[in-house]
């Protein structure tokens, strides 16, 4: 599992809970805990990582990115710009 902070699209990727731990910004305490608490429950640990690999293989397995290309080379983004 990661531990990560809450800015930018962190929080879309890791899901505080589910395949990882979030902390604020510039908070070393709250980061300090995070990994004790890892290092003092090797199960959760253990479901995190196996949620964190099942959430890759979904989004970026390799099925996943050539459909992703296709559509792109389809003229079909994935991804709707703004302006």
């Amino acid at each position: 599992p990661i531990i990560a902070t809450k800015v930018g699209g962190v929080p879309e990727m890791v899901e505080n809970g589910i395949n990882g731990l979030l902390v604020q910004p510039k908070n070393s305490r709250q980061l300090a805990e995070k990994i004790l608490y890892l290092i003092n429950n090797p199960k959760i640990t253990q479901a995190m990582a196996q949620q964190t690999h099942q959430k890759i293989v979904k989004e970026f397995g390799l099925e996943k990115m050539i459909q992703k290309t296709k559509r792109e080379y389809r003229g079909q983004p994935s991804v709707k710009l703004t302006s």
